[in-house]
């Protein structure tokens, strides 16, 4: 669990969330409340803690592998249509009648005469 975490950079946002939260109490006497969580938030004035995290950020964005220049994964032909994509064609899971040996069971004997009555 703690590689998922180190992983999806969550000590990142904890940081970020700590530095957000002391920058907006610091301001907020001079300022005021609405003043001081535009200047938080809009990115014009960072505090040293949030500019440590914008480079660590970096920094491990320039770090991560490139990605490979071949994709793995195989995309359908662009001459499908989205259509043929959801509702494949019948002929590709049925096989075509004339290959078929279609066998017709008619009933030979004729049902009773009058029909029967109950009661």
């Amino acid at each position: 669990m703690l590689a998922a975490l180190s992983i999806l950079d969550t000590h990142l946002m904890v940081a970020q969330t700590w530095a957000w939260v002391t920058m907006i109490n610091d301001r907020v006497p001079q300022q005021g409340v609405t003043a001081a969580l535009d200047s938080t938030f809009s990115g014009d004035s960072p505090c040293a803690m949030c500019c440590a995290i914008s480079q660590e950020r970096q920094d491990k964005q320039e770090q991560a592998p490139i990605p490979e220049s071949e994709p793995t994964a195989k995309f359908p032909p662009a001459s499908w249509s989205h259509a043929d994509l959801v509702f494949p064609p019948a002929s590709t899971y049925l096989p075509p009648l004339r290959d078929m040996e279609i066998v017709v069971l008619a009933r030979q004997d004729e049902p009773p005469l009058p029909p029967p009555q109950f009661g």
